[in-house]
Order: structure tokens, then sequence, then C-alpha cells
């Protein structure tokens, strides 16, 4: 009796979940005029971050809910598209509500747009602030994985650096669609194949990797701040300067035992100019010269070391 009671249950909640996610899927396409004004002021007023706790009760106590959650997140919606629908359709301000899928973009732009709201939903959802319409720090992982690179590589630097992105840890709708266009990428399948393009084009050439270089400076310090701590100098140095320098760990080693302090742009821009034009042993480096004093006390610190290891 036991076994079919919960064969039944599980039947009954298969369609629940069915039923549910038919209407999740609407489209807005077929939606009245009147239901997607409804829903535009919705979302404006929509935040996240106050629906926490509600949400995770949800999630804990109405299993249905969850298993929906876990059909259309993230393969169909963004776990701010669901819950702004789940609300929506909860809201008793609304009349007769329904559950809207995300816009259904038409025209040249379409598929960036839809892309473009995709991750943006993401970095929301990783704590990005909802009135800001770019990409923001969280957006970044979701993109990785939809790129088949690890966040960690450079690829995620040269991105931003080519669609001209102008402000710290984000890309901004308009930055990333005529950006994407200009590089003939307007699918998720595109871009993929146009990284081995980009990589080459930056990371190979010596003067457009001089500008991404310097570009990288001012994306990946923290807004306003006119410096950028010695830890993410050392972690961003590891990504962009892999293979370019043969002394980078002991460099990253001397600024994170030795120096300790934050690292200033003239800094970060004249140890690229220290690593191409000094060699090996340092033998041409001219303390009197006009390099940064972060950089006489590199040398002073690194050449017993390297000599050390010539003579062993």
């Amino acid at each position: 009796m036991g076994c079919c009671t919960s064969d039944n249950t599980t039947h009954s909640n298969e369609s629940e979940i069915s039923k549910l996610r038919n209407e999740f899927l609407f489209q807005t396409a077929n939606a009245p005029a009147r239901d997607l004004i409804l829903y535009d002021r919705f979302c404006n007023d929509f935040s996240l971050q106050s629906k926490k706790e509600e949400i995770d009760t949800i999630m804990r106590d109405r299993p249905v809910i969850s298993s929906l959650h876990n059909h259309l997140v993230p393969s169909r919606l963004s776990d701010v598209d669901f819950w702004r629908q789940y609300f929506f359709k909860s809201d008793p301000k609304g009349s007769n509500p329904i559950l809207l899928t995300p816009r259904v973009i038409k025209g040249p732009d379409g598929e960036l747009e839809q892309l473009f709201d995709k991750y943006k939903g993401h970095g929301v959802c990783e704590g990005g602030e909802e009135s800001v319409n770019s990409l923001q720090e969280g957006s970044f992982p979701a993109l990785a994985a939809d790129l088949n690179v690890e966040l960690e590589d450079i690829i995620m630097l040269i991105i931003p650096f080519k669609l001209g992105a102008s402000t710290p840890y984000q890309i901004s709708r308009s930055e990333w669609i005529s950006g994407w266009k200009s590089l003939g990428a307007v699918t998720i399948e595109e871009m993929r194949n146009v990284l081995p393009t980009l990589r080459n084009e930056v990371y190979n050439k010596n003067e457009s990797f001089k500008q991404f270089y310097m570009f990288v400076f001012h994306y990946v310090k923290e807004p306003g701040q006119r410096t950028l701590d010695a830890q993410t100098a050392i972690d961003t140095w590891r990504i962009i300067l892999k293979n370019k320098f043969k002394y980078l760990e002991l460099w990253c080693q001397y600024v994170e035992r030795k120096h300790r302090k934050a690292i200033n742009s003239d800094q970060w821009n004249q140890f690229y100019d220290f690593i191409n034009s000094v060699d090996d042993s340092f033998s041409n480096y001219d303390s009197e010269g006009a390099w940064p004093v972060i950089l006489d006390d590199f040398v002073d610190y690194a050449k017993p070391l390297i000599e050390g290891r010539d003579s062993s």
C-alpha cells in the first residue's frame, strides 16, 4: 500500500512539474502587451537578494518547485529570471499574471542580446547590482563555462580588451554587442571559434600585447582606486605573463614577501618594459637609469639567487 502511494505521489509530482515547466516556458512573443508591461514593471522592482530567505524555504519545503528549478536553471533560464517569474505569478498586484521567459528579442542583434541577458542574470545572482546594465564579475564564470575555457585563462581578459570594455570588471551591453559584431561572432559557437584568433592576435604580437597589458591594470583594479593591491597584481601577472618572463615566479615571490605594497600604474608599465629590455642575467640593467625603486630592489634581490642557480 505504502509503495503504491509513493508511486502515485511521484507520478503526481512529475505531472505537476511538467505542467509548471510548460508554464515557465511560455513565450513572451505570444503574451498580451499588458502582461509584458506588468512584467517589466515587476522586474524593475524585483530584488533577488531580498528574497533569499524565502527562496531557501521554498527550495527546502517545496520539492516540486525545487525540481522545476533544477530542470530549467541554467539550461533554459538564469536563476534570477526563474525567481522573477515565480514571484511574478505569486504577486497579488497582477491581474491574472502569467509566467514569462526572458523576452524573445528579434532583429540583427537578437542572439547577442539574449546571451548578454543570460550572463547579466548570472552576475546579479552572484551579488551584482541589478540596476547596472553590464556583465559584472559574477557573470564571467558562466561565460567561461559556455566558452569551454577556464576562468583563469588569459582569454577571459583578452575578451573585455577586444570588446573595448571601459569599466573595471564589467562589459556594458553596447560594448558586448558592438564588440562581438566587429569580431564576426554573434552566437556562442562563433565566439568559441574566434577565441584562438583573438589569443594569437594579442599574445603573440608585441605591440598588441603591450596595449593589452596596460589595459589589464585598469580593468582588474577596484573602481575608484589608483593602485592595484599586491595580491591581485601577482595573480594577474601569473595569468598574463606566463611564458613571457623567465623569472616570473621569482618576481611574484619578491612582490609578495619583500615589496608587500600596492602597485601603481608606473610600476606596472615599467615592469613590462623591464622584462622586454633586460637580459636574463640582468647584466645590462642600469640602476642609475629611470627605473622605479621596486625594480632596483628586485634586481638586488634576484641577482644572487640567479647566480647561485647558475653556479650550482
